[in-house]
């Protein structure tokens, strides 16, 4: 058995009248083809009258419902649709459209906020005293827990600790995990211009950059320590063309037997070299001369070197008295 036939839709035409079935496709037609539907367009009702205005205009269609003669007319028509109310606190009238969100209180803000603290106080209250600024605070929580005022709460005063400012010697509220020696960013900086020795890291420090060890030589120049090792050992200032290698491959040991001066192209023909032995070793395939002749070339400093203690000479020359 086939599907069954659905049953015919018959409808009217709207111009003409005549009985014609409607289009499975098209369940939304209208009329029964295109000559009647564009003269049913095309033909002009009875003209009608603004709603704004007053003056006479001829709709579009029998499908056009406007109800001004333009767009002018139109929006004035929207505007003048409002309703009056009154504002909930001062009691004034305020006009708004009967579409959309209702207002309850005069723009700017003003009166809502005044209405909330009203409605804050109409709760049952206690009034305390701030223990440490002395104001008056209203306390309208369940169980009266509060013990300090709203703008001492926000501040974090009421867990801090009072500090004195080094540069004018107020008082400062700090965290005690995060100590503030001054009241304001000013005073910090007028404090760091006059005493420019405080803020700065002596001679020898060392930080880390990209890897690598940094050490201070002077007044803002810093030099990476491998080569400034190097230099000492030397005697003399490093080459552009020369490079630094660290034999144990580690960049963060730089005692001086575990350093020594290359050019860029033997620096480059050693770690091919070294990452050539690592793929002999993985594959199992090692040449013992080679081997004995990488060892000769690139051993890093011995166990027994590596694990003695840092001497006083060793400090005395990575942080020299510049």
């Amino acid at each position: 058995m086939g599907r069954p036939k659905l049953p015919d839709i018959h409808r009217n035409c709207l111009q003409c009248g005549k009985d014609f079935v409607v289009c499975r496709t098209n369940k939304k037609q209208k009329f029964h083809d295109n000559e009647c539907k564009w003269e049913f367009l095309r033909k002009r009702p009875d003209p009608r009258a603004c709603v704004q205005c007053g003056d006479l205009f001829t709709p579009r269609g029998d499908w056009d419902k406007s109800k001004t003669c333009g767009p002018s007319c139109g929006a004035a028509w929207k505007k003048n649709q409002v309703s009056i109310t009154n504002c909930l606190y001062c009691g004034k009238e305020i006009e708004q459209c009967k579409q959309g969100r209702k207002k309850k209180f005069c723009p700017g803000g003003e009166c809502c906020r005044q209405y909330k603290v009203q409605q804050e106080k109409a709760k049952p209250h206690t009034v305390k005293i701030c223990p440490l600024c002395d104001s008056e605070f209203i306390d309208a929580t369940a169980n009266r827990y509060k013990k300090y005022c709203n703008f001492c709460r926000n501040r974090g005063i009421s867990t801090s600790v009072i500090r004195k400012c080094r540069q004018c010697g107020t008082d400062v509220f700090s965290r005690p995990d995060q100590p503030q020696d001054f009241c304001n960013p000013e005073h910090f900086y007028e404090y760091r211009n006059n005493h420019p020795e405080e803020f700065s890291k002596p001679v020898g420090h060392r930080r880390m950059q990209g890897g690598y060890w940094k050490v201070k030589i002077g007044t803002g120049k810093w030099m990476d320590e491998h080569r400034y090792v190097m230099e000492m050992v030397i005697g003399r200032p490093l080459r552009k063309d020369e490079v630094v290698h660290h034999k144990n491959g580690d960049p963060l040991d730089n005692r001086p037997e575990n350093l020594m001066v290359t050019s860029h192209s033997q620096h480059r023909k050693i770690h091919y070299e070294i990452e050539k032995l690592g793929f002999m070793l993985l594959m199992d395939d090692v040449n013992e001369d080679f081997l004995m002749e990488m060892r000769k070339k690139y051993a890093p400093p011995s166990a027994a070197t590596t694990a003695r203690p840092i001497t006083l000479e060793w400090d005395a020359l990575v942080r020299p008295a510049i």
